[in-house]
């Protein structure tokens, strides 16, 4: 099961995730940005309860934090995984393998 909040203060967006974080719980994870990219200057996106993640939701968190999206409380296996996607990604940019 998946809840995701959303809360703005002080022009900051902060999105908490609870649950596993699918591909369908990105795309709402997604719209909710969309709607609020107008009106927060800094998003965070708080993850403490995030308890099961797939390879494409660690791609989709991998992507936004390289666009001015804060991804906060992870846990430290999510953590590992994100950064290394990023690595890897970052790696085939630079035309590594």
């Amino acid at each position: 099961m998946l809840m995701i909040t959303a809360s703005i203060a002080h022009g900051a967006l902060t999105i908490g995730i609870t649950g596993r974080l699918t591909p369908d719980g990105c795309g709402a994870v997604n719209r909710i940005l969309n709607e609020a990219s107008d009106r927060c200057q800094q998003v965070k996106i708080d993850l403490a309860g995030v308890r099961l993640v797939d390879q494409s939701s660690v791609e989709y968190l991998a992507d936004i934090r390289h666009h001015r999206v804060a991804l906060i409380n992870l846990p430290s296996y999510v953590r590992r995984w994100v950064e290394q996607v990023s690595n890897q990604g970052e790696s085939k940019n630079l035309g590594g393998e």
